[in-house]
């Protein structure tokens, strides 16, 4: 996506700046604003769901995800912390990471999984659920968990 892009283009180097990584956090602080003084406004809070679709485009089939976590801020917050942590405590090759070529190792990814979905706060996480077909999008999150649940046999 978006992170994917934005590494591609942009020189190795300029990574390791502090003066580019703070005018990122820069440019990005008046979005930060709008939206922190919108929910506070709205007394919409912080409660946000994720779900995530992959579809094996050779063999057809697909897996969904969801995780619906009560404050976004704590868990955008402990997520940076736990790959901290984990790069750090299981890490033998230095560099910059996209998620995908860090954990590309099953044992990496359930470790990194683990960890992820347990943080305090946490209320909601399918774990995968496969299909034959790739995954139909729903209309809403709401709906995502339902049909996520209902697929676990939770419901």
């Amino acid at each position: 996506g978006m992170l994917g892009i934005l590494v591609g283009v942009t020189p190795r180097a300029w990574w390791r700046n502090e003066r580019f990584s703070q005018f990122l956090a820069d440019f990005s602080q008046p979005l930060v604003r709008a939206t922190d003084a919108f929910l506070k406004w709205s007394g919409t809070g912080e409660t946000h769901a994720m779900r995530v679709d992959v579809t094996a485009v050779a063999e057809g089939g697909g897996a969904s995800i969801v995780q619906a976590h009560d404050s976004f801020r704590k868990c955008v917050g402990q997520s940076c912390a736990e790959f901290a942590l984990d790069i750090l405590q299981n890490s033998e090759n230095p560099g910059v990471f996209l998620p995908e070529q860090r954990y590309e190792d099953a044992l990496d990814r359930r470790r990194i999984i683990g960890k992820l979905t347990t943080t305090p706060g946490t209320f909601c996480y399918t774990g995968p659920v496969k299909s034959d077909t790739g995954p139909e999008p729903p209309t809403g999150w709401f709906k995502a968990i339902q049909q996520a649940n209902e697929a676990e046999g939770l419901i």
